[in-house]
């Protein structure tokens, strides 16, 4: 339900972290059904030595650990700390 999440800002060729308060899904929905294959920039924030904090909907809290970020600048954002745990999939933002 709730996890720590930043977005980066490029600056005069600088990496910068700023806030930001949403968690995105690993897939774009933007109608009901199926979400599309495309993806969003990932807005977790694994800061925590390699870990997140995470808060759910039934009370209770954890660390976790990235499994999984966006593919296209794998590289890029593994270095920056940003990606997605769980199954590679949006079933933990679903409330269903």
């Amino acid at each position: 339900m709730f996890t720590d999440t930043a977005f980066f800002k490029i600056v005069n060729g600088h990496n910068l972290l700023i806030e930001y308060s949403f968690a995105e899904t690993p897939f774009i929905q933007k109608f009901p059904g199926p979400p599309s294959s495309d993806r969003w920039t990932p807005s977790i924030h694994f800061r925590h030595k390699d870990n997140t904090h995470a808060a759910w909907a039934d009370g209770h809290a954890d660390a976790q650990t990235m499994t999984f970020t966006n593919p296209q600048f794998e590289d890029f954002y593994r270095n920056l700390g940003f990606g997605w745990f769980g199954p590679e999939s949006n079933e933990l933002f679903d409330l269903q």
